[in-house]
């Protein structure tokens, strides 16, 4: 678990700190999906970078809060439910996002994200 949460915290750091779009992709393995929390595409590995040229150059992109729930699913696959806050520059507030990382080895295979809908107070 602790190796998915370091592998998880390596990817906030090249998106929040480094910016970088190129070592963003090196995290995700050769036939990863991305769907992005600011875009309503399935991206492969090649839209997964063009993605990430836009997301992590966000002026002033970072973390606010991160609460991971790692699962083993099989063997190297591990699942990392997560609640991330992100603020960035322009918007009005920050927005959490929940987000499923879906490891296979140390790569990201897939990654879900969504900004949380509005509280239902009825559940």
């Amino acid at each position: 678990m602790e190796r998915i949460s370091k592998l998880t915290d390596e990817w906030i750091n090249a998106v929040t700190k480094l910016n970088s779009p190129q070592d963003v992709k090196n995290l995700f393995a050769r036939n990863a999906t991305l769907v992005g929390t600011v875009s309503t595409t399935i991206r492969s590995k090649r839209e997964i970078t063009k993605y990430f040229k836009y997301f992590a150059k966000l002026p002033g992109i970072r973390v606010l809060k991160a609460d991971y729930h790692i699962q083993q699913v099989a063997g190297k696959v591990w699942l990392n439910t997560a609640f991330i806050k992100w603020d960035w520059q322009g918007l009005e507030e920050p927005i959490t996002a929940r987000m499923s990382f879906l490891y296979k080895g140390d790569k990201i295979f897939q990654l879900h994200s969504s900004a949380l809908p509005e509280t239902n107070k009825e559940l």
